[in-house]
This record gives structure tokens, C-alpha cells and sequence, in this order.
């Protein structure tokens, strides 16, 4: 009998802090001082929004809106899972035809 297979570590924490900060500059660099919105997909994506919302509050000095976006009924395996979904939020003050996907690239508002 073979033993279980470990999974591969792709990074570290101090990895993943670097990797996000970078992110974070990036963000920051392609949005020219424009207001931005973040737009993560649930649930493991609003984790990350959040996360590089902070990086860029620490750049920038101030906090770019956070929201979700579920993806639940748009899933190739939705036939198969149990039927539970929750809703997609805005980010905050956010709402009316502007709130749209483009906004999950990041893109300035």
C-alpha cells in the first residue's frame, strides 16, 4: 500500500505576505489614484480581497470598498452538490448599474 499523498506547500506565510504586497503595488500602480473596488469571489476570493485591501490601505492611506460575488448558480457542478447558495454584496455604497463584473479585475470605478 502506497502512502497518502502530502500536498505541496506553493507558499509559505512570509511567501504569501510578499506575494499579496506585490499584488497590493500593483493594483495600486495600474489604478493611477483612482477610487477602487474590490470584488472577491465567495468564499475563499473575499478572504483574499479583504486581505489585499489592507496592503492597500497601508500604501495608499485609505481603504478601497470590499465586496463579494457568488458564483454558486453559475457552477458546472451545481447538479451535484446540495442545493444551498448565498447572495452576492457590493461593496459598500456601491449599488445601481455601476455595480458590475468588471469591477472583479480591479479596474478603477
Amino acid at each position: 500500500m502506497t502512502a497518502p499523498r502530502q500536498k505541496a506547500e506553493v507558499l509559505d506565510k512570509a511567501g504569501l505576505d510578499r506575494a499579496l504586497t506585490r499584488i497590493a503595488h500593483e493594483i495600486v500602480e495600474q489604478a493611477g489614484g483612482a477610487d477602487l473596488a474590490l470584488v472577491g469571489i465567495k468564499t475563499r476570493g473575499e478572504t483574499l480581497a479583504e486581505r489585499i485591501a489592507e496592503k492597500i490601505a497601508a500604501i495608499e492611506g485609505r481603504r478601497p470598498a470590499v465586496g463579494a460575488l457568488d458564483i454558486t448558480l453559475y457552477r458546472d457542478d451545481l447538479g451535484t452538490r446540495a442545493s444551498w447558495w448565498t447572495t452576492s454584496s457590493s461593496p459598500a455604497g456601491r449599488s445601481g448599474p455601476r455595480w458590475t463584473p468588471s469591477w472583479t479585475s480591479g479596474a478603477p470605478v
